[in-house]
């Protein structure tokens, strides 16, 4: 097997059967396998009539919240390719992205985005109008590249020692997916590592940041990143609990400030106006 596609997924049934609609458009060479990691999704992810060649759908068993580098390794030892292509359920791939980390002898490859959705028949599309009722608020569909979706080759994951899985019970779930990165990548510039010349396409769906303080979920297609109570939080969610944090010690202060005013303890504005003019003595 040349090449193994992995993508751990938490619930998204919906995306999940638009995306099997996808891949089966696409021209996919014999000797790539094609990895779901059902992390836990209630009801389990089930695919009896995907017509896809050498593709599988993997329970991890695990319950934590936001597992997702567990099942990333989970996935790893059950690969048979040469080389493993990591990407995520929001991610839209494509056959030139396929056919690429295929052919691909090197070490790492990385990959470019633009922004696009899976309509229900599996089709691309990328109107602006219909990425804004997505929630999208970007002018521009290219999106650069992101640490998630990249392609490796198996031994040289093993050697790096795969995703932390300590970082999963962390608040944010970037954790261990910039931890891992940035190991992969002191132990590939000391290896000396090959990287691709090739940076090819894919999509993702707009969804996070591309939505600013929207919605970002507006069809409930994706699941919230939230499993167990709200030990994962949002960018959104997070700068309003520190809008609400700063204006409650804000009040909180001024409350205080009044009641030691009232006592006589500190002086008003006008009383240190006063002082400083010489007019009224400090107490």
């Amino acid at each position: 097997m040349k090449l193994s596609i992995i993508v751990a997924i938490l619930d998204s049934h919906e995306i999940v059967r638009r995306q099997l609609l996808h891949l089966k458009k696409l021209e996919i060479p014999d000797d790539v396998e094609i990895i779901f990691m059902d992390d836990g999704s209630d009801p389990p992810l089930e695919a009896p009539d995907h017509g896809l060649k050498n593709f599988a759908i993997h329970p991890t068993g695990d319950e934590r919240p936001w597992s997702w580098p567990a099942a990333r390794n989970r996935a790893v030892e059950l690969a048979r390719g040469e080389h493993l292509f990591f990407t995520d359920i929001d991610y839209i791939l494509t056959e030139e992205a396929i056919r690429e980390a295929w052919a691909f002898d090197g070490d790492y490859m990385r990959f470019t985005r633009e922004l696009a959705v899976l309509d229900e028949n599996g089709d691309v599309l990328q109107e602006m109008v219909i990425l804004t009722a997505w929630g999208c608020v970007r002018r521009s569909i290219d999106v650069g590249m992101h640490r998630c979706t990249f392609a490796i080759r198996k031994e040289l994951f093993l050697e790096v020692g795969g995703y932390d899985e300590s970082l999963i019970e962390r608040t944010h779930p970037h954790y261990a997916e910039r931890n891992f990165y940035n190991r992969c990548m002191r132990f590939l510039a000391d290896r000396k590592a090959k990287f691709s010349n090739v940076i090819p396409r894919v999509y993702i769906f707009p969804n996070g940041k591309f939505c600013g303080a929207r919605d970002y979920n507006p069809f409930g297609l994706f699941h919230n990143l939230v499993r167990g109570g709200d030990t994962m939080k949002s960018n959104i969610q997070r700068r309003r609990d520190r809008e609400r944090r700063r204006k409650g010690l804000t009040n909180k202060h001024k409350r205080v400030r009044r009641r030691l005013m009232r006592e006589g303890k500190i002086m008003t504005n006008k009383q240190k106006r006063r002082y400083w003019e010489g007019t009224l003595e400090k107490a």
